[in-house]
């Protein structure tokens, strides 16, 4: 209930008492006791709705401290991801171009080399070729993840939000 319209529902009740006590007891004894029945009855109307108050207030603030917490997992895992991506563009861009150009290198060795070194160098080239896959593996991984993590954050927005039990 708005407040105009509790504090008009407290004027008419004391206007009603008033109108009670009016048939038997003498004027002075009716304004002493309307006085404070009119106090309490404002104090219990303004208490009521500073209890109503708080309530939406903390409610709200349950409310922002989810949405700040689901923000703020959406925010690390963010950051975690642009680190992945960055160290999987770094290990891609550097190794993988130069286990490349040395695998060209080592092809074309072997086309000039003499019989004893093309077993070594067709050794270094399977080698080189291994290392490749290996970063290419490597680079597929750290950018294969869960980039947000949504699951996690709408568990800890929801977890916030209290619970309400209604018969």
């Amino acid at each position: 209930m708005p407040l105009r319209r509790a504090l008009l529902w407290v004027a008419a009740q004391a206007a009603l008492m008033g109108g009670i006590l009016a048939v038997g007891w003498p004027l002075r004894t009716i304004l002493a006791l309307m006085s404070t029945y009119v106090g309490f009855q404002i104090l219990a109307l303004f208490s009521c709705f500073l209890a109503a108050s708080e309530a939406s207030a903390r409610s709200g603030l349950a409310r922002a401290n989810s949405e700040l917490r689901a923000t703020g997992e959406l925010l690390a895992n963010t950051s975690r991801l642009a680190e992945r991506e960055r160290i999987s563009r770094e290990l891609h861009d550097t190794l993988g171009h130069h286990l490349t150009a040395l695998s060209l290198n080592l092809e074309a060795a072997s086309h000039l080399a003499q019989e004893n070194a093309l077993v070594q160098i067709q050794r270094a080239q399977s080698v080189t070729k291994l290392l490749l896959s290996d970063v290419r593996r490597a680079v597929s991984v750290l950018r294969g993840e869960d980039p947000i993590g949504l699951a996690q954050a709408l568990r800890t927005l929801v977890g916030g939000v209290p619970v309400v039990v209604t018969y």
